[in-house]
C-alpha cells in the first residue's frame, strides 16, 4: 500500500467532510500508518466565527499512534484541516510529493439540526482546489436569511 495522508474523523471517512457534534471531543486518525515516518495535522482555515490559531492550540496529537483530538466548537462551524505525512517528501526520491498532503472538512453542526456552516466558494475534497477563498460574514448571513413580508 502506498504511503497516504488520508484520515478518518471519529472513525468516518473524510471524503465529503465529516459532521461532528458541537462541543464534543473529536478524534482524527490516519487511515494507514504504513510507511509513515512523520505526520502533521493542523487546521488551515475556518469560517469567520473561529480562529485558526485557537483551533490549532486545542489539538492534542499523539505522533506515535498518528491520532489527534480536539474539542469541536460549541456553535456551527466549518474547519479545514491538513494532514501531511513524511513532511510531504517522497522518502525514496527526496522530492516534494503532493500526494502526501490532503485536506478535509470538519463541520460542527448547527444547534438543533444537522445543517452545516459553509463558506462561499467552498469545494469538496475531490476538487484539486479544495477549500474556500471567500468566507461568508455575519452581515451576508443576515442579509441572506429569510424575511417575512
Amino acid at each position: 500500500m502506498a504511503v497516504s495522508p488520508i484520515c478518518t474523523v471519529n472513525g468516518s471517512s473524510t471524503t465529503n467532510g465529516v459532521n461532528v457534534t458541537p462541543s464534543a471531543s473529536v478524534t482524527i486518525a490516519l487511515v494507514s500508518t504504513a510507511g509513515v515516518g512523520t505526520w502533521s495535522i493542523q487546521c488551515t482555515s475556518t469560517d469567520e466565527t473561529n480562529v485558526v490559531a485557537t483551533i490549532n492550540a486545542s489539538i492534542s496529537a499523539n505522533f506515535a499512534t498518528k491520532t489527534a483530538t480536539f474539542t469541536a466548537p460549541a456553535n456551527g462551524a466549518a474547519l479545514i484541516f491538513q494532514s501531511r505525512v513524511n513532511g510531504g517528501v517522497n522518502q525514496q526520491t527526496g522530492i516534494q510529493d503532493p500526494s502526501l498532503t490532503t485536506t478535509f472538512g470538519v463541520y460542527t453542526t448547527t444547534t438543533g439540526d444537522t445543517g452545516r456552516v459553509v463558506a462561499l466558494n467552498e469545494r469538496l475534497e475531490g476538487n484539486a482546489l479544495f477549500g474556500w477563498i471567500v468566507r461568508l460574514n455575519n452581515a451576508i448571513r443576515a442579509a441572506a436569511s429569510p424575511r417575512s413580508t
